[in-house]
C-alpha cells in the first residue's frame, strides 16, 4: 500500500477534498488501498469528521485506524 502524507488543514472540508483527490489518484493507478498519514496529529473535531466520512462511504472504502488522530489504513471496496 502506498503511503500518502496529507497536509493538515484546520478546515475539515478542505482536508477531505485533498484526501479524496489523493485516494482517487491511487484508485486510478490500480492500487487496492493506501495508508493516510496526516502531517501532524489532527484536532479531535477534524478527526471525528474524517472518521465519519469513512463510515458514511463504506460502500467505497473500508478503513482501519492505525494511530488515532494521525494514521488510517484505507482499502478500496470493489
Amino acid at each position: 500500500m502506498e503511503l500518502i502524507v496529507i497536509k493538515n488543514h484546520k478546515n475539515a472540508k478542505t482536508l477531505i477534498q485533498e484526501m479524496e483527490n489523493q485516494l482517487d489518484n491511487q484508485w486510478e493507478l490500480g492500487a487496492q488501498g493506501a495508508i493516510l498519514q496526516f502531517s501532524t496529529p489532527l484536532d479531535i473535531n477534524v478527526w471525528d469528521v474524517i472518521v465519519k466520512y469513512f463510515q458514511q462511504n463504506n460502500l467505497e472504502f473500508s478503513f482501519k485506524i492505525i494511530e488515532e488522530y494521525s494514521k488510517i489504513s484505507v482499502e478500496f471496496v470493489i
